[in-house]
């Protein structure tokens, strides 16, 4: 591993590391089985809570990333009884002769094994009985992100504002997706600012948003380009200037992705002339 000057070393997977005597640590938002937190997670992360909404991937994601203790967070007592009931048919459904076990393949000396559908039984399992262990994920927050507060998340995880090594997330992309009908209507589109305030509250030090190409295009409702809008949340929330936003995005291995943002503010001449050089040679990307 290589140490530079500024006290971060690069990992054996090419991620650029802080160097510190603990692991780096994320959480994921939009989580759905886990593929963000499993790449953070093999990169040297450790992912101390996860937030989705949708049940399935979130049982997915708690048998292969999760181990007990595991706690679990809801928004609402609504939803805590009805995952609940979930689990209880996912667990134990009637229609199987073994009904309390699922088969759990572990590719590791041939071995076939016998788990119950629980945290800890899948992926994390196989790599440990490899000799790999991995830091399992904690903290499940079964919630619309929308009833999600910063405060309330740091509350549980024990954590400060400003902990956080990295926020990491994938909001809904159906309303902006080619493959979809690419509604401006689509109540989802506005889960991103969502995203984006919850950033604001928990002020981590690095934040990643995954999203498709089309995004890029896109206005709200409000005739605002969603990213604008996205940047703006930031800005004013005292995250980051909306000028240090569209310099980020320039570094992007897609070079296709190609991103023209025009400041919705007032710059310094010296922020006016650097953009405007970025613009020129076509190197504001989508990050």
């Amino acid at each position: 591993m290589f140490i530079n000057p500024n006290g971060y070393y690069e990992s054996f997977s090419g991620l650029i590391l802080p160097k510190s005597t603990r692991k780096p640590r994320a959480f994921d938002f939009f989580a759905g089985c886990g593929a963000f937190s499993l790449g953070f997670i093999q990169a040297g992360y450790e992912v101390v809570g996860m937030n989705e909404i949708a049940f399935d991937p979130i049982l997915s994601y708690c048998v292969n990333l999760s181990k007990q203790p595991l706690s679990i967070h809801t928004d609402t007592s609504e939803r805590k009884s009805e995952f609940n009931a979930y689990l209880e048919k996912a667990m134990f459904p009637k229609e199987q002769k073994h009904k309390y076990f699922k088969q759990c393949h572990v590719f590791h000396e041939s071995q076939v094994l016998d788990f119950a559908s629980l945290p800890g039984t899948g992926w994390i399992l196989s790599q440990e009985l490899a000799g790999n262990i991995y830091p399992p994920v904690r903290n499940i927050f079964i919630a619309d992100i929308k009833n999600l507060t910063g405060e309330y998340i740091l509350g549980k995880l024990g954590m400060e504002r400003g902990e956080l090594d990295c926020v990491m997330g994938g909001p809904p992309c159906q309303g902006y997706s080619r493959i979809g009908k690419q509604d401006i209507n689509d109540p989802r589109n506005e889960l991103i600012f969502e995203y984006a305030r919850i950033i604001v509250e928990l002020n981590p030090r690095t934040f990643v948003m995954e999203e498709v190409p089309d995004i890029v295009k896109f206005r709200t409702p409000r005739g605002t380009f969603v990213l604008e809008e996205f940047g703006m949340i930031l800005d004013e929330g005292g995250y980051m200037e909306f000028s240090q936003f569209c310099e980020a995005q320039k570094f992007v291995p897609q070079s296709k992705r190609f991103r023209k943002i025009k400041p919705v503010r007032n710059m310094s001449e010296n922020e006016r002339q650097i953009y405007k050089k970025q613009k020129d040679e076509k190197q504001l990307t989508l990050f």
